[in-house]
């Protein structure tokens, strides 16, 4: 979620609002459960700019899958992974938060020493794993709120990968020409959900 969208040197910040302009908020989160996980690209767009928002969110996605994310991009990643976890022990509610989820996911308490090895110790093969395992065509689902002006999306433009039972790979779709930055007035809001999994995902500190 970091390398997508978790935060201002992440891809979806840089191309959606800094490069484009076409987004006043935009990020990527992921939340886990006892049996299930789910990862959430969102953005705060205006109703003409949705079409370009969607695609670049998109190529975001397929673009991990396929390719490794790069060394510094994890290295940044594990950065903030690790900032804020130790931030996070400065707050009693945000540990007991914290204490509690590790308790119902994992059913025990895990010190924040063992989340940062763990952390530490990610690689970006392993990170692309993941993205591979998660990220599937048959969980990606779209929400979209606000004024739509008939805006409607074919199932197969949200394949992330080969859909079972079709051959040769998804369509691909080019990135929007770059436009002048700016900020426009958040219209509406649209959220791009997959990678459901088993919610325990790759250890206790993703």
């Amino acid at each position: 979620a970091s390398v997508i969208g978790g935060g201002t040197s992440s891809r979806l910040w840089q191309k959606v609002r800094e490069e484009r302009g076409l987004a006043y908020s935009v990020g990527a989160a992921g939340s886990a459960f006892s049996d299930v996980g789910v990862f959430n690209v969102y953005a705060g767009t205006s109703p003409e700019h949705l079409d370009d928002v969607l695609e670049l969110s998109l190529a975001e996605l397929r673009e991990v899958v396929r390719k490794p994310v790069t060394d510094e991009e994890l290295r940044i990643a594990k950065d903030q992974a690790i900032s804020s976890i130790l931030l996070g022990l400065e707050s009693s509610s945000a540990r007991a938060g914290t204490l509690a989820r590790q308790e119902i996911i994992h059913g025990r308490r895990i010190s924040p020493d063992e989340v940062v090895e763990k952390i530490r110790a990610i690689t970006v093969d392993e990170l692309q794993e993941v993205a591979r395992t998660y990220f599937k065509s048959e969980t990606v689902a779209l929400g979209v709120l606000g004024n739509l002006n008939g805006f409607n999306v074919d199932r197969s433009r949200l394949a992330i990968a080969q859909m079972p039972g079709v051959s040769g790979d998804p369509p691909l779709h080019r990135d929007p020409p770059a436009r002048p930055a700016r900020r426009p007035s958040p219209g509406l809001r649209s959220t791009v959900r997959g990678g459901q999994g088993d919610g325990r995902g790759p250890g206790p500190g993703a």
